[in-house]
């Protein structure tokens, strides 16, 4: 069931999705995209995957097959579904920071956040992950107590581990629903990476319309699922092929 309603800033579609298959996460606390930094470009987060990993284990363990999970626990050594659990925790972040997108193909900045319920146990299975796959040295890693964080780039890494102001922003707070409290939330912020897709359509020949915007599914649970999502009033100027704007 849906509901679209409409304001001066944003188009908001809500919805509750009732009778699904898989349970979806049953944790009453929120996701940690409002506390990521300001220059966010992008970014997700879903709170409760650890509990849903285990109310849904039954049948994930099924569908998989008792061979390839005893496998996964023999070569990582670890303990299924209790230690996947611990890798997904109670709130799992993903997200990509403004930067030099010209130079993303050889030096990518990515972060993940995880805030788990054993920070030590979860960092020990991550370490030997990345042990396995030989990323070790590429990848960085550091953890504060019960939360992990890992990024492709160090210094992104440490200014993800600072405490971030992205849900005090406007573009944040036109985007995503409720976003402090959200328990899955997605942010997408394109005006940040406008002048770079300007550029790759310089020389063409036609006229493209630039939308000024920023989309931000985010949904809560309570009984059954309630999805919102806002993406901000997109500006009705043109850009011609040599990125200016015009009327």
């Amino acid at each position: 069931m849906a509901a679209l309603r409409f304001d001066a800033s944003f188009l908001e579609v809500a919805g509750i999705v009732r009778g699904a298959a898989t349970q979806a996460p049953a944790t009453t606390s929120g996701g940690e995209i409002a506390s990521l930094p300001a220059n966010t470009v992008a970014a997700i987060s879903i709170a409760g995957l650890d509990q849903a990993l285990k109310d849904n284990w039954p049948s994930l363990s099924a569908s998989i097959g008792a061979r390839e999970v005893a496998n996964v626990e023999r070569q990582l050594g670890i303990t299924m579904p209790d230690d996947l659990a611990l890798l997904l925790g109670r709130s799992f972040t993903v997200a990509l920071p403004d930067q030099d997108w010209s130079r993303f193909s050889k030096d990518p900045r990515v972060g993940v956040k995880i805030v788990t319920a054993d920070g030590a146990r979860a960092e020990s299975i991550i370490t030997k992950m990345l042990d396995e796959a030989g990323g070790a040295g590429s990848i960085s890693t550091s953890r504060q107590d019960n939360t992990l964080y890992i990024s492709s780039n160090p210094t992104y890494l440490e200014t993800l581990m600072e405490a971030g102001t992205l849900g005090t922003t406007e573009s944040f707070k036109l985007a995503v629903a409720d976003g402090q409290a959200a328990q899955s939330a997605m942010f997408v912020d394109l005006d940040k990476v406008e002048g770079n897709y300007l550029k790759s359509i310089a020389g063409q020949p036609t006229n493209t319309r630039k939308h000024s915007a920023r989309s931000g599914p985010s949904g809560s649970r309570v009984g059954s699922l309630d999805l919102e999502t806002r993406p901000s009033h997109c500006d009705s100027s043109q850009t011609d092929h040599r990125g200016r704007r015009t009327h």
